[in-house]
């Protein structure tokens, strides 16, 4: 029953709640609308490279839905099917590994785990990300020998779709990869021809997916992955993989024992700053958090898991020393499969802590590697607590889980009440209460809300149809694509002034029929290249306060045009 009730919910917060993610809003989406634009899926200069660098297949499945409804209604059921998805896929992981009867376990778990049910009613791309790898591990620990050619097919496509949704696949399928070709090349059966058949089946599945992705980014960027956004770790060693581990943990056991722990741990062992900036994203520190609480919020960027990390960590020692060190008296369909995904999840940790710096936002990119210790989780839970306190577990985890998919914190069904400064400024009001347009703004950004609704007014009363965009970065675009679509259809947007390496891509469309300029560059400066072959003029400026100071926003009207229009 929780399972229905938290997808039924979460089901329909994603149709009634429009898109207000803040990746969503710059490069997810966005990316989405200018490939509707211009028929193709091919690169165009872009002042936000992300659009164009980071993995689409996430995007592709978004651009279908939105084709195929017309609308942005359905977008954030692109996750919520893979949410499904996930679900289904972590029961047949605990058929295979633990038995048939505690399947529902292992769908109960996922469906109540935190982040997978904030992340089911955005745009974002980690569940579906998730999705694949499951997908993925199921193939890898079916029983069935007989099945396991078929299964290498279907495992190698799942693994491809994963990398070409994101790149985090690459760092959970590594371990994942070892032990399926372990199992490939230990079967007796086959010959050394067949097991490298395979072995190039894999390989030539796998990657073939994203290699035309790749080489586009090898060619633009200079690099197969594409643009380095910071989160890369510059520094490397046995001393920066535990700090970013413990790192790692505290955000999903938010306590502040522990925090003054991993500081001593770090003065007196490690020998590491707690915000080196080599191993922390924009050299954030955990100690430097005034609330830990924020990482138990219903937030679809910070939601940890404090029980299912403690589970985890219990069920991997029972593990461990009973089936390892003691005859254990548990019977399971393959404890061998068991002891390797405990492995695979230790061995994922440690990998994802050397490879990425620290960042507040981690427990989004932990979402697949929980998911894959699902079955650990399951076992823990199932073999190894009191019937009685079990039952209570289940409920709390029930009971939070409900809690979580009414009042995620930008688009609840229920709004919580605001008890602190960072909450004010992302609790949006019940969605319910909403109109769709308004729910681009209720979250992150409220501020944007009223200029960006002037400049579309006054770009609808200048009848201009081409319009650019001199924007920074991480400039929310999508809600200005939106508020246009809803005042008229004949429209295209570019990016103008685009001085990176995206700049001598193709042009959506030529930059002497821009009209109108949309820009929040710091100084307000206008496109060379258009204000050198005509006059341009401004008619509106906004100032949009931040914690920075105040954003401008300005909107320039093309001189010749605006005397054409008037004539």
């Amino acid at each position: 029953m929780p399972v229905v009730i938290i997808l039924a919910i979460t089901l329909v917060t994603a149709v009634v709640g429009a898109p207000n993610n803040w990746d969503s809003m710059t490069y997810h989406l966005p990316k989405v609308m200018h490939w509707i634009q211009n028929q193709s899926i091919i690169p165009y200069p872009t002042n936000n490279l992300r659009q164009i660098s980071f993995s689409p297949g996430a995007s592709y499945l978004t651009l279908q839905v939105t084709l195929l409804s017309g609308n942005d209604y359905l977008v954030n059921c692109v996750q919520w099917v893979a949410f499904l998805g996930s679900i289904i896929c972590t029961s047949l992981i605990v058929k295979e590994t633990i038995g048939e009867k505690y399947q529902w376990v292992g769908a109960f778990l996922t469906t109540c785990f935190p982040m997978a049910i904030m992340q089911s009613t955005t745009t974002q791309s980690d569940l579906v990300t998730a999705f694949w790898i499951l997908c993925y591990t199921y193939f890898i620990v079916q029983n069935d020998t007989k099945k396991l050619a078929d299964n290498i097919t279907w495992a190698c496509l799942s693994f491809g779709l994963a990398i070409l949704t994101k790149p985090t696949a690459l760092i959970y399928g590594l371990s994942l990869s070892i032990f399926f070709l372990c199992r490939i090349f230990t079967i007796r059966i086959w010959s050394i021809r067949n097991k490298l058949f395979y072995l190039f089946t894999f390989i030539g599945f796998s990657l073939g997916l994203s290699l035309p992705h790749f080489l586009r980014n090898k060619i633009l960027f200079g690099n197969f992955l594409g643009i380095d956004t910071g989160t890369r770790s510059t520094a490397f060693g046995i001393k920066y993989t535990i700090s970013s581990l413990f790192k790692n943990i505290i955000i999903n056991l938010p306590i502040n024992p522990l925090k003054t722990v991993i500081e001593w741990v770090h003065k007196n062992i490690l020998f590491v700053a707690v915000d080196d900036p080599r191993i922390n994203l924009g050299g954030r520190s955990i100690l430097n958090e005034e609330n830990l609480l924020k990482y138990l919020v219903p937030h679809e960027d910070f939601v940890g898991s404090p029980i299912y990390l403690i589970f985890l960590m219990l069920g991997g020692l029972i593990i461990i020393k009973k089936m390892l060190f003691q005859k254990s008296s548990i019977n399971l369909n393959n404890k061998n499969n068991i002891i390797c995904i405990l492995i695979i999840v230790i061995v994922n940790f440690f990998i994802f802590s050397t490879l990425l710096k620290w960042s507040v936002f981690h427990n989004r990119l932990l979402l697949i590697n929980f998911l894959i210790a699902m079955p650990v989780v399951t076992l823990s839970i199932c073999f190894f607590v009191h019937k009685k306190i079990k039952i209570f577990v289940l409920f709390s985890i029930a009971s939070l889980a409900i809690f979580y998919s009414l009042t995620s914190i930008r688009h609840p069904l229920i709004a919580l009440p605001i008890v602190s400064y960072q909450q004010q400024q992302e609790q949006s009001a019940s969605i319910l209460s909403l109109s769709r347009l308004d729910t681009y703004f209720s979250g992150s950004r409220k501020e944007l809300k009223e200029p960006y609704q002037k400049i579309s007014d006054a770009i609808l009363d200048s009848k201009c149809k081409y319009i650019g965009l001199n924007f920074q970065e991480d400039t929310w675009e999508y809600p200005l694509w939106q508020l246009l679509k809803s005042k008229m259809n004949d429209f295209k947007i570019k990016h103008v002034d685009v001085d990176n390496q995206s700049s001598h891509l193709e042009q959506e469309f030529p930059d002497g029929i821009v009209c109108a300029i949309v820009s929040n560059t710091p100084d307000g400066h206008l496109n060379q290249h258009l204000a050198s072959n005509s006059e341009w003029f401004e008619i509106e400026q906004y100032k949009v306060p931040t914690k920075e100071g105040n954003e401008i926003f300005s909107l320039y009207l093309n001189a010749r045009y605006d005397k054409q229009h008037k004539s």
